[in-house]
């Protein structure tokens, strides 16, 4: 039993240790952003006051961590807002009965005793991109647009995986941000 809770103690201790992500200091992720963000020269004045601003908008977004991997609920599914039937909650209304005119409905009428099958067209294409999105690195780049995660189509405009942005090394990620001109 003790040499067993040693176990997971040792696991619990080690297995952060082991991943890949890192938390940036404010000093580093300033040093390297200034380094590569290139203002006008009218705006190099305000320079200090712009890299606050988009560090600020970082930690808010990943706490400075490289290795976060975010997966957004989509809008009004999240546990919070739903009740355990799937109805609002706090919401105390029953659910009224089907009448027999919606039974009959002709989506759904059984034709030669088979039921007809949904078209995909009928899925909405904005629960099917809200479920696959993802957001990765210290920036929160998605894998719609910025890299290639594997798991749908990307637009890639860094031309990585997205694995890239969840690594210590935050200079591919800030080749991104600044290539993509997202820092503006």
């Amino acid at each position: 039993m003790k040499f067993g809770l040693l176990v997971v103690l040792a696991v619990a201790v080690l297995v952060p240790s082991l991943s890949e992500g890192r938390n940036v200091s404010r000093c580093e992720l300033r040093e390297k952003l200034g380094q590569a963000i290139t203002l006008p020269p009218r705006l190099q004045k305000f320079k200090q006051q712009y890299l606050a601003t988009v560090i600020c908008e970082v930690n808010s977004r990943s706490r400075l961590n490289t290795g976060l991997v975010k997966v957004p609920i989509p809008t009004g599914a999240t546990k919070s807002t739903l009740g355990t039937n799937g109805t609002r909650a706090g919401n105390n209304r029953r659910k009224r009965d089907a009448s027999s005119e919606e039974l009959l409905n002709e989506d759904d009428a059984e034709e030669g005793g088979k039921r007809k099958k949904r078209s995909s067209k009928e899925q909405s294409s904005e629960e099917t991109k809200q479920s696959s999105l993802g957001l990765y690195g210290i920036f929160q780049l998605s894998d719609e647009t910025f890299c290639n995660s594997g798991y749908h189509s990307s637009k890639n405009k860094c031309n990585t995986t997205c694995d890239a942005f969840t690594d210590d090394n935050i200079m591919d990620d800030i080749d991104c941000l600044v290539k993509t001109d997202q820092w503006r």
